[in-house]
């Protein structure tokens, strides 16, 4: 991951983004993306990340997450930043709740559907 001196550790403020790349072919993965207090992409894992957990749960917590950047722009790599794929514009933090009532309802099913595939919210 590439990270700023503000935060050397890589703490703060992160969730899962949709990233476009180009090896060959273009091709969109899903990797975690920390941002800095102001709510800018500072910093990006290398590779898409796994789902991985001790328990079922844990992994049904990383898919909502990871449906949840479906729900947002797609970003790419522009150098040392991140960008909207569409816009150009720098790569900023979506809370949820910033999401379209569509987009949401969407994710709520899926949430919903999970939990009775898993038994988990029992």
């Amino acid at each position: 991951m590439k990270v700023t001196l503000a935060d050397p550790l890589g703490l703060g403020t992160w969730n899962h983004r949709v990233i476009a790349r180009t090896r060959g072919e273009r091709y969109l993965a899903i990797h975690e993306v920390h941002y800095a207090e102001d709510g800018t992409a500072r910093g990006w894992s290398a590779d898409p990340v796994p789902v991985v957990g001790d328990t079922l749960a844990e992994q049904q917590q990383t898919l909502l997450r990871m449906l949840g950047a479906l729900a947002k722009p797609v970003l790419v790599e522009d150098g040392d930043a991140l960008v909207h794929e569409k816009t150009g514009k720098p790569a900023t933090n979506i809370p949820l709740s910033h999401l379209a009532p569509e987009q949401l309802s969407v994710l709520l099913a899926l949430h919903a559907s999970l939990d009775e595939l898993f038994g988990l919210d029992k």
